[in-house]
C-alpha cells in the first residue's frame, strides 16, 4: 500500500544527495511526470513532447531542450518516443557530474533493490541497463564505449563469479560505501 510512496521518496532524497536538484525541485518533478504521463496513458514513462512543462518545474529554461532532446533521444532505446523517469535522470546524472565513481555510484543506487534481509541488491539484468545507459551518455559525448554485446559479455563474466547464485535471479550484493 504504502511502499510505492515510500520507494519514490527514497529514490528523491538519492537523487537530492547525487545531483544539483533540491530534493523539493526533484519531488515538483516527479509528480509532474508522473501527472504528466498518466494523461498519455501509461503512467511509468514520459514522451518528449511533454517534456518542457515538467522541466519548466525545476526551471530549465527552452534554449536547454536542445541538449536534453539528445538527452532523451538516446534514453528512447526502444525508439517508441518513451522514456523511465529513472533511465532519464541516470542518464543525465552522467552531465551533472564528472567524478565517474559518483556516477557509477549513483546509478547503481537508483537500480538496486533491497532483499528480505536489508541488503541491496543488482540483477544482471539490472547490470546491464545502468552500464547501457551511462555508456550510451559517454558516447554521445565522445567519450570510448562499449557495444552492448560487449557490456553483456562483462556483465555475464561479473556474475559468473561474484553473484548470489542462492537468489532467483542470481544478484550481487551492492555496497554504496565502497571506494
Amino acid at each position: 500500500m504504502g511502499s510505492g510512496a515510500s520507494t519514490q521518496s527514497m529514490v528523491i532524497h538519492r537523487l537530492a544527495d547525487a545531483t544539483a536538484f533540491e530534493e523539493k525541485d526533484l519531488k515538483s518533478l516527479a509528480e509532474k511526470f508522473k501527472t504528466i504521463a498518466a494523461s498519455e496513458g501509461n503512467p511509468n514513462t514520459i514522451v518528449f513532447s511533454q517534456l518542457p512543462m515538467a522541466l519548466a518545474e525545476v526551471g530549465i529554461v527552452e534554449k536547454d531542450t536542445k541538449l536534453l532532446e539528445k538527452v532523451f533521444s538516446l534514453m528512447d532505446a526502444s525508439g517508441d518516443g518513451q522514456v523511465f523517469f529513472k533511465d532519464f535522470i541516470v542518464c543525465c546524472s552522467s552531465m551533472i557530474s564528472k567524478d565517474l565513481k559518483e556516477n557509477l555510484r549513483f546509478s547503481f543506487e537508483l537500480y538496486a533493490s533491497e532483499n528480505v534481509e536489508g541488503i541491496q541488491t543488482i540483477t544482471a539484468q539490472e547490470m546491464t541497463e545502468v552500464l547501457v545507459h551511462s555508456n550510451k551518455s559517454a558516447s554521445w559525448f565522445g567519450d570510448p564505449a562499449l557495444s552492448k554485446p560487449e557490456i553483456e559479455q562483462l556483465v555475464s563474466e561479473v556474475f559468473e563469479s561474484h553473484a548470489d547464485k542462492t537468489t532467483d535471479p542470481p544478484s550481487l550484493h551492492f555496497k554504496p560505501e565502497i571506494e
